[in-house]
């Protein structure tokens, strides 16, 4: 089966640590006149920007996202909505294609995109990278990041020869519980009423991969569906 042309909304989705965002390094290099928005990055720079905000709204907000997150839970709907939803549209609007990763972790998130891909008649294709729980803590106990580098990288080794800042690790990946929250309430109890909820209100194309293989694997994999679908050279 191959689709006319490449969808205008393209989605990775997934547990936590399922390698979104190393993939989505490898479609930005594959799909560039994609415009890549990574709902975690965005709430992570609102909590750094408005933490101390003199508006009382703002910082409350902030505040709020930030607990979420530290404990593992879903954010407010609202609340992301607030922080995304303009970037989203402006895109749109101007004609952009989307390369989104983590497109939040709700049904309620899925409900609002989907509609609003419906409405503006956007086709939506999914790639939805899958993990076990057991995969999930192993590699949280091996990520890092280095300021200025949105991959995580695999080892802390590997991070202090690739980049010149101090590596380091986020919060969620230091607390097992966390991730086990964040893996079995927020993914594992909701993704197939999140998957059914694109198909059905926006006609989703959803393409799954085991994720629990290498980086290179994944990517091939990801290149052939492309190729199948798409008939991408």
């Amino acid at each position: 089966m191959i689709l006319q042309s490449m969808s205008d909304v393209i989605i990775l989705y997934g547990p936590p640590l399922a390698g979104k965002g190393t993939q989505v390094c490898v479609l930005q290099e594959l799909l560039k006149d994609y415009f890549h928005l990574d709902f975690g990055t965005e709430l992570r720079k609102y909590i750094e920007s408005y933490s101390n905000s003199s508006s009382q709204e703002e910082a409350d907000r902030a505040k709020r996202l930030q607990q979420k997150i530290e404990a593992g839970e879903g954010v407010l709907t609202e609340d992301l909505r607030y922080v995304v939803e303009s970037r989203i549209e402006n895109v749109v609007d101007d004609g952009g294609k989307l390369l989104i990763e983590g497109p939040g972790r709700l049904v309620a998130e899925a409900e609002w995109l989907s509609k609003f891909f419906a409405e503006k008649k956007l086709s939506v294709t999914i790639f939805h990278l899958h993990i076990d729980l057991d995969t999930t803590l192993a590699r949280a106990k091996n990520r890092w990041y280095c300021k200025g580098y949105s991959r995580p990288f695999t080892s802390k080794e590997e991070a202090i020869t690739s980049c010149k800042g101090e590596p380091y690790r986020r919060y969620e990946d230091q607390n097992e519980g966390v991730n086990i929250s964040r893996y079995k309430k927020l993914y594992d109890d909701q993704y197939a009423l999140i998957i059914q909820t694109y198909q059905l209100l926006c006609q989703a194309l959803v393409l799954t991969i085991d994720a629990s293989k290498s980086i290179e694997e994944v990517s091939e994999i990801i290149t052939q569906y492309l190729k199948v679908y798409f008939d991408w050279k």
